[in-house]
């Protein structure tokens, strides 16, 4: 598959199988991440990969123990996903001290991009979770997994999809050539 078709195929998915996803697939998918550009080539990013079923169950833990206003369909949305994915990425800024934290933002989001593309491209199914760093089940999933560094930005689910979605619609007329 070219990057433009995985582009247009990758799609949120939260169901997986029951399969792991084989390592050299998770790192070249981490990896990714990494070539992502960045404001200043800051690489604001730090990465925490889960894999095992009882860190799972921690960050869920903790994500249930939480008062954050979370509707009911997010929350099982989200623990479905981390139940079933074969690993979970915790996206988290690498400090809180950037001067630009919109430069840095978006440094990080093209790194979850390049991430997402690159699973698809390997038929790796994902699903891009956005975390409000206002959330406190962010901060205390930050203390608990990643303690020193700044605040967890997103959390992606990966592994192999039970059904891929179809297509939404795209709003096309978004765009103007001059």
């Amino acid at each position: 598959m070219d990057a433009f078709e995985a582009i247009q195929k990758r799609r949120n998915v939260s169901r997986y199988l029951d399969t792991p996803v084989p390592d050299e697939i998770l790192d070249e998918i981490i990896r990714a991440g990494f070539c992502a550009p960045s404001g200043l080539n800051l690489q604001p990013w730090y990465y925490v990969v889960i894999r095992s079923e009882d860190k799972k169950k921690e960050l869920l833990h903790i994500m249930e123990g939480s008062n954050d206003s979370i509707s009911i369909y997010e929350k099982e949305a989200f623990t479905n996903s981390v139940e079933e994915a074969a690993a979970v990425v915790l996206v988290f800024m690498y400090t809180n001290d950037y001067t630009d934290q919109r430069s840095a933002l978006m440094g990080i989001a093209a790194s979850v991009e390049n991430m997402l593309i690159a699973a698809r491209n390997r038929g790796i199914a994902t699903c891009w979770f956005m975390e409000g760093s206002e959330r406190v089940c962010g901060k205390k999933i930050r203390k608990h997994f990643a303690g020193d560094k700044g605040d967890l930005i997103s959390v992606i689910t990966l592994g192999y999809a039970e059904s891929w979605p179809r297509q939404l619609p795209q709003k096309i007329d978004r765009v103007v050539f001059i």
